[in-house]
């Protein structure tokens, strides 16, 4: 059911392996492929999101045509 309602979303391939690592995380077992990284993955990306307030103004916002502004 839960990989049904993804595949709509993200398609067949992207649901199948979130499916796939969804009751790892909720049993709170570490999969193979973290195994043992204590963390590392989690910091290696080096962008830094940014607070929402920043990005909603950042972001280039349109409204529809014949839609009041």
């Amino acid at each position: 059911m839960f990989e049904q309602g993804l595949a709509q979303i993200l398609g067949a391939a992207s649901a199948a392996g979130a499916a796939g690592i969804h009751p790892c995380m909720a049993a709170a077992v570490e999969p193979a492929p973290m195994r043992g990284d204590d963390g590392a993955s989690g910091a290696a990306p080096s962008l830094k999101p940014a607070p929402v307030d920043e990005w909603t103004v950042r972001q280039p916002w349109r409204t529809w045509p014949g839609e009041p502004s």
